[in-house]
């Protein structure tokens, strides 16, 4: 859909203690598509076909890490895991990559198994819709998608889209966790987009994957998201063969309400299990954008998540 991050925030990285590394999930700009043959077992694969679909794209995006640690000498963690490792953090639909390098590690060739054993300390969801986790919305509610509203016509729903995924949301009391209190319909008056100028809607935003692959995959494939959700929170193997690795939230109190939908979820199945302690930041006043707009504050944020 589009990049949370501006300059800004990857130019304070460093005066934070921390470096930022952005990837692009397959199918975006200036990565490799995905093929026709991937096309169609995003459309049309059976349960095997798209166990096998993620293990693969798992593999590409665990490799590549193992790779960028080799390549820029990037340290072990220290014991209290303050300094060194890695975390992965995804955002938006991305979390389903952070989710998917974890749940698969039993499924990796040894020399990469034991360098994310030895590294990886932290796994951060980022504003994550309840569809990225696999997580199914309550069937009393109602989902609001632009690109699909047939009052606003074709060539201006990707606009719409982004102005309402960008949005400032009142969620009024989050503390009482009422799902059905939350605003499902509404567009959004206040939005990151609407400040960005015709240059860096541009460069940030790229909508082709959105019907090509995206909607797809965030539809046929919920069970499979879930199953690495619940994989990555509850099981005690998974705990086993990844021992540092903690699992973090971070998001707004004005995001969409299906992302505190799916906080509210996954703390509850953390909290379940009893395998892994789940810890939340939630920033006041932030949208989905929160690096875009409020770069110092969130990249606080994440430092603190890193670290505790």
């Amino acid at each position: 859909m589009a990049w949370p991050f501006t300059a800004v925030a990857i130019a304070l990285a460093p005066s934070k203690g921390i470096r930022l590394i952005c990837v692009n999930r397959r199918d975006y700009a200036d990565t490799t598509l995905f093929s026709a043959e991937e096309l169609g077992i995003i459309a049309n694969g059976d349960k095997e076909a798209r166990l096998n679909f993620i293990k693969e794209r798992a593999l590409e995006y665990s490799t590549l890490v193992t790779e960028l640690i080799e390549k820029y000498s990037i340290p072990a963690p220290d014991v209290d895991k303050t300094r060194g490792g890695i975390a992965l953090m995804g955002w938006s639909f991305g979390n389903t990559v952070p989710l998917g390098i974890a749940s698969a590690i039993e499924t990796y060739p040894p020399s990469i198994k034991e360098i994310l054993q030895k590294y990886l300390i932290k796994i951060i969801i980022h504003n994550a819709p309840a569809v990225a986790l696999g997580i199914p919305h309550p069937s009393d509610t109602k989902t609001y998608p632009p690109y699909a509203d047939p009052n606003i016509p074709p060539e201006k729903r990707e606009d719409a889209f982004m102005h309402w995924a960008s949005g400032y949301f009142d969620n009024g009391d989050l503390s009482l966790q009422n799902v059905h209190a939350l605003p499902y319909d509404v567009f959004p008056t206040e939005t990151t987009f609407a400040h960005m100028s015709i240059d860096e809607r541009a460069s940030t935003v790229d909508s082709r994957p959105m019907f090509r692959s995206e909607t797809i995959l965030g539809g046929r494939f919920q069970n499979e998201f879930l199953e690495q959700t619940r994989r990555t929170l509850c099981d005690h193997t998974l705990r086993v063969s990844l021992p540092l690795m903690e699992v973090r939230l971070l998001y707004g109190d004005s995001v969409s309400w299906s992302i505190v939908y799916a906080v509210w979820e996954v703390e509850k199945m953390a909290r379940e299990a009893d395998v892994r302690t789940v810890e939340s930041i939630v920033l006041n006043g932030k949208n989905t954008f929160m690096f875009w707009d409020h770069p110092d504050e969130s990249l606080n944020a994440l430092v603190s998540l890193c670290q505790k």
